[in-house]
């Protein structure tokens, strides 16, 4: 975990996937192992088998948290704009308010042309912002 974790901090996805194909061999019940090998596909521009990784680990960890929110991004880099305005309130219910994911969500509503949700969340964001550098 840690190898493949670190491999993701310095950016060498095939690195960290390699490590996390080799933990979820050897722990196929391990969600953190599907949630990082979901990342480093993700970053590889895979984001089909990212959001299987993803939906893999949230099935082991229906609490995990940022897996939502890692497989909305996938989902709107896929331009399935429900499926990723669905995740991202999931990733919401679970971890509460956050600027980056407001913003995401801003984003999805955008493109699947909702401009008043677009702009609430997108407002939501500025005020999340504001709170944190105070």
């Amino acid at each position: 975990m840690d190898l493949g974790a670190a491999y993701l901090n310095q950016r060498q996805s095939k690195d960290a996937q390699e490590q996390f194909t080799q933990l979820v061999a050897q722990e196929p019940i391990n969600a953190d192992a599907h949630a990082g090998l979901g990342i480093a596909l993700a970053e590889q521009g895979n984001h089909e088998a990212a959001i299987t990784e993803y939906k893999s680990a949230l099935r082991l960890d229906p609490q995990a948290r940022g897996v939502y929110y890692r497989m909305g991004i996938s989902q709107a880099r896929l331009k399935e704009y429900d499926e990723a305005i669905a995740s991202y309130l999931k990733e919401r219910d679970q971890t509460g308010e956050d600027a980056d994911l407001e913003t995401a969500l801003a984003d999805a509503y955008q493109s699947k042309g909702m401009t008043q949700q677009a702009q609430e969340a997108r407002a939501k964001a500025g005020q999340l912002r504001d709170q944190n550098t105070d």
